[in-house]
């Protein structure tokens, strides 16, 4: 297996798996489990006495060292080697260097890196998170790979949007004890006047599905939300659906219009007759609007404890059928 360009076949010294890493005082270290060259590059960024490294795709070993006067080799290994050209700075300062051919700075990084790796690339400390649409932020359930749980996590601050209030509640008691997280009740509504300035008290109409009694659509032949619960994955995807647009919110019901499978358990639980196509009328007959409020986003990002609002470093959005954005 040959190196890509800029890289040189060899290593420059062995390193021990997980070696300490003194990115102040030291002159090498490791890092395990990196999954491929430009990660690797990306970390000695990070890392202030970072010259060097060396990266085996073929057990996922990245190597750092402050100088790399020789090369050795060994063979079957796939060791290559680089030198990373940076500025001179000290551990947790912000990218503004070139990283090989892949990349001119950090913002060039985040269009090849995967989520994950952004996030493990950041300093906590000063970082920040804003996701509009965070759902509940729940380890288990349909949104278990979000990837705003991670950042969290790793001791980011975060601002939570979710305008659902009975999800905004679950978001709101996972971190109640979490002082760097501030979950909002609230939707980023973008132009609430026309000179395209967020105005306070402003609200939009937000639909969702309700799976709870209170629909009066128990025992329905078409619409009985219990059966929901006979469709993998269906009653959590259903409790997390909602749209600024009622019309795309709508077009979801395709995924229920034909589940015989799903009919005939819940039929056999119940105790009554239904028809193979039993919830064909499910999510549009157990659709419900509520007003919800538009939150200022530039209010909303003084007074955070740490980032004090300087730069968002990660945006998350998840709104159904109303994504706008603009610069």
């Amino acid at each position: 297996m040959g190196c890509q360009q800029g890289w040189h076949p060899g290593f420059c010294t062995q390193t021990e798996t997980g070696e300490l890493n003194d990115c102040h005082k030291g002159h090498r270290g490791s890092w395990a489990n990196v999954g491929y060259a430009l990660l690797c590059t990306a970390l000695c960024q990070r890392c202030g006495q970072c010259g060097h490294v060396s990266y085996s795709s073929l057990d996922n070993d990245c190597s750092w060292f402050t100088s790399c006067p020789q090369l050795h080799t060994i063979p079957k290994t796939g060791h290559c080697t680089r030198a990373v050209n940076k500025e001179i700075g000290a551990i947790g300062t912000r990218y503004s260097t070139a990283v090989g051919e892949w990349a001119d700075n950090l913002t060039d990084l985040a269009h090849v890196l995967r989520t994950e790796d952004w996030i493990s690339l950041h300093m906590p400390r000063g970082s920040l998170l804003v996701q509009v649409g965070a759902n509940d932020h729940a380890k288990i359930g349909f949104n278990h790979q979000d990837k705003g749980m991670l950042a969290v996590a790793a001791g980011w601050e975060a601002l939570l949007y979710e305008p659902l209030p009975s999800t905004f509640h679950r978001l709101q008691a996972n971190y109640k004890t979490n002082s760097l997280v501030r979950p909002i009740n609230a939707a980023i509504c973008g132009k609430t006047s026309p000179r395209r300035v967020c105005v306070h008290g402003a609200t939009l109409p937000l639909y969702f599905v309700d799976i709870t009694i209170r629909t009066g659509n128990y025992g329905s032949s078409h619409a009985d939300a219990r059966c929901a619960h006979f469709q993998y994955g269906a009653a959590e995807k259903l409790s997390e659906l909602s749209s600024f647009s009622r019309a795309h919110l709508a077009r979801h019901q395709q995924f229920w219009a034909h589940t015989p499978k799903a009919c005939k358990r819940c039929a056999a639980l119940l105790g009554s007759e239904l028809p193979k196509d039993c919830m064909n009328e499910l999510l549009t007959s157990n659709m419900r609007q509520q007003d919800v409020r538009c939150a200022c986003f530039r209010d909303d990002l003084k007074g955070l404890t740490r980032s004090g609002g300087r730069q968002v470093d990660l945006l998350l959005i998840d709104v159904s059928g109303a994504v706008s954005i603009q610069c």
